[in-house]
């Protein structure tokens, strides 16, 4: 089992979001390189948080969507 910290922002928190969602999310998650992968069902502030915690806390910006409709992030790496 992993052990990660992951801080919930304010809009994540005003939108409902909270940590059991987020870790419940996590095991779901394609990572490939600097791409992770969210469930396209997902609301956008929960699928940001998901990328976010999968990306170690680092910057992720909206990629797009992959032919399956699932939420392709970005890790931000400068």
């Amino acid at each position: 089992m992993s052990t990660y910290t992951h801080e919930l922002t304010g809009v994540e928190q005003a939108c409902g979001v909270t940590l059991e969602q987020v870790a419940e999310q996590l095991p779901r998650v394609l990572m490939n390189g600097d791409r992770i992968i969210v469930d396209g069902k997902l609301p956008p502030a929960l699928s940001g948080s998901v990328a976010r915690c999968a990306a170690g806390g680092e910057r992720v910006e909206l990629a797009g969507f992959n032919a399956l409709g699932d939420i392709v992030y970005r890790v931000i790496t400068e």
